[in-house]
């Protein structure tokens, strides 16, 4: 069996789980981590049994895929320098910081025939997959996307940080041009965007309210889907799915609840085994670089719409 040969750049919070999960993949031959925080990378590498790289380039050189794990801002240097020697890169969201640079990445993953893949990791959530072939044309969608301040991903907004899951969500069920954005949202206790709301309006009559907050008491990850005589209710965070269905029983219209639990596997390692399974050709890449991008791109908009908003206070 073919292995490939894998390279960790970053090795923080979503680092060190990524590193717990393609320890358990046997598609990955783990060449190495590396990370600036030199104590914590020593640390890391005895723990797993894993070699460290203190020289990020030679890391990269001897790798067939990176995974990229550092904060939002290094990624597209990083990323680039790993494209331009025909790595496969996995970077987690958002992709990139702007909308040029993305373009850039995914227009070289394409040149060099690599795959390019982000960190969307609903889209593996467990009660995501068991009722996504459900939703067929949903009309109206609303989440939250609620959590404590943590103190991490501190150089982005709560927009690129937690809302962008919700966005690609939505866009990866509502395949209609956008006709409207409008959004708002305030700075608490960052320098950042901490709680936002916004309003997608489609082409084809769908709205999409999604709200993202990083400082409140308690977790909420929930997102609800009202289509044509059906509504559906994901809860990502405690993995089940509610399912209301309008139909005739003896006679009356009812409607019929029915509870989809997901399975009991982590959505890390169903992320990591997709870009592995991707990689290989055993399967089809589950998100696409212009997915990302077009992501990044309504995230784009929604600040902008959130900026203008605090200008007029």
């Amino acid at each position: 069996m073919k292995r490939i040969r894998t390279g960790i750049i970053g090795i923080g919070y979503l680092g060190y789980h990524h590193l717990r999960n393609i320890k358990k993949i046997e598609y990955f031959d783990i060449v190495g981590i590396n990370d600036i925080n030199k104590e914590r990378l020593d640390s890391i590498a005895s723990e797993f049994s894993v070699k460290p790289f203190y020289d990020q380039d030679k890391l990269i050189e001897e790798s067939d895929a990176i995974f990229i794990l550092t904060t939002t801002s290094s990624h597209y240097n990083i990323a680039k320098k790993a494209l331009e020697k025909g790595k496969h890169c996995f970077v987690e969201k958002p992709l990139t910081f702007s909308l040029e640079e993305a373009d850039e990445l995914v227009n070289l993953a394409k040149s060099k025939n690599v795959l390019l893949q982000t960190g969307y990791v609903e889209r593996f959530n467990p009660a995501f997959i068991a009722v996504k072939k459900i939703i067929k044309e949903p009309l109206f969608i609303e989440s939250h996307r609620l959590s404590p301040f943590t103190g991490r991903s501190d150089d982005l907004s709560v927009v690129l940080d937690l809302m962008v899951h919700d966005i690609d969500i939505v866009l990866y069920f509502v395949k209609s041009p956008l006709k409207s954005i409008s959004a708002t949202g305030v700075p608490i206790i960052s320098n950042y965007i901490d709680i936002a709301n916004a309003r997608l309006e489609f082409e084809n009559g769908a709205t999409a309210n999604i709200t993202a907050s990083r400082i409140s008491k308690d977790k909420m990850r929930k997102i609800r889907f009202f289509q044509r005589y059906s509504y559906i209710s994901i809860n990502l965070l405690e993995n089940y799915a509610e399912i209301y269905n309008l139909k005739m029983i003896d006679g009356k219209m009812c409607i019929e609840r029915n509870v989809e639990k997901g399975k009991n596997i982590e959505p890390l390692y169903l992320e990591d085994l997709s870009f592995a399974e991707a990689i290989l050709g055993i399967k089809e890449p589950e998100i696409r670089p212009e997915e990302a991008r077009e992501s990044l791109y309504v995230a784009t908009i929604i600040l902008e719409k959130i900026s203008e908003s605090l200008r007029k206070l």
